[in-house]
């Protein structure tokens, strides 16, 4: 059982380390309230989503040129050519000159186009959008403001650069910096339980870190950016065919849902995929030919 004073000295740095976590969950406490309550009330369902916003809670940005494109010819303001009978696979052509951009993504898409084509008028379809245009990243940032997107760490409708984001990570850090405190209180408890042969009081280290790792966990988000419940809810509402406003066109919603697949075999922004390389012939292998008579009866050579 050790000494008294040994047990009144473990206990006294047990008791230390509750104190310096709890001055600094505290204040991590009042940010996160803070952080939740900086956050505008999500989008309502009646407001519904537009393809381009389908698209990107579906894939993120992959699918959105794709979309306009679509959108845009079933509209009947892109217009594909006729595919020729000696048309590469994976090529499409356009008129030009190309409609006007009623939208960013639509600029998007005529600027990807235009970058894209070949001499022969032709590109590669499909085409993926740049990974840093800034109008990918102003449609990111209303998705997140309308609590259907959640940035890496945040809650829904919180955006990374708000002042709340900046207290709620500097309380974080204190608490991480008191965490690395109880661990140097509890070296300390075992240097005094060693020299006065009292252990009982680091009995209460474990429960300690227990409690610590289940609150810590309480204030954190999930790592990496991913789509709200509230945004799966919204999701979910496009498979409802009522819920289509008229400038939606329904083909283009299908593509943002499902990629190319939602298009018809024959339809003109979903040509054949390039074909597979030829497979690459193995070197034959060298013959070994033996030049020495086969022997008899155990007798080589004979």
């Amino acid at each position: 059982m050790g000494t008294v004073l040994g047990n009144e000295l473990g206990c006294a740095l047990v008791l230390l380390a509750l104190v310096v976590v709890a001055m600094t969950e505290a204040p991590l406490r009042r940010a996160d309230r803070d952080l939740r309550s900086s956050a505008p009330p999500p989008r309502t369902p009646d407001v519904g989503l537009d393809p381009y916003e389908v698209a990107y809670l579906k894939l993120g940005p992959r699918r959105l040129i794709e979309t306009a494109m679509v959108l845009m010819h079933a509209e009947g303001r892109l217009v594909v050519k006729k595919k020729k009978k000696k048309k590469p696979a994976h090529r499409i052509a356009v008129e030009t000159p190309g409609p006007a951009p009623q939208d960013d993504m639509e600029a998007m898409a005529l600027e990807a186009l235009a970058a894209t084509v070949g001499g022969d008028g032709m590109f590669e379809w499909p085409i993926h959008p740049p990974t840093d245009d800034p109008r990918i990243d102003a449609l990111r940032e209303r998705l997140m403001r309308d609590g259907l997107l959640c940035d890496a760490g945040l809650p829904p409708g919180v955006l990374p650069g708000q002042p709340a984001v900046l207290r709620w990570k500097q309380a974080h850090a204190h608490l991480d910096t008191a965490w690395w405190w109880v661990g140097y209180l509890a070296v300390a408890g075992a240097v005094v339980a060693y020299a006065t042969d009292s252990y009982l009081p680091l009995l209460l280290y474990p429960l300690l870190m227990w409690a610590g790792h289940t609150r810590r966990q309480h204030y954190r988000y999930h790592s990496r950016e991913h789509v709200s419940e509230h945004g799966h809810k919204m999701l979910q509402a496009v498979l409802n065919d009522a819920w289509l406003t008229t400038t939606d066109a329904r083909l283009a919603r299908e593509v943002a849902w499902r990629g190319r697949s939602a298009l018809a075999k024959k339809h003109p922004l979903n040509p054949p995929p390039a074909p597979s390389p030829p497979p690459q012939e193995r070197p034959r292998e060298p013959e070994i030919v033996i030049s020495d008579p086969p022997s008899l009866g155990g007798l080589g050579g004979f």
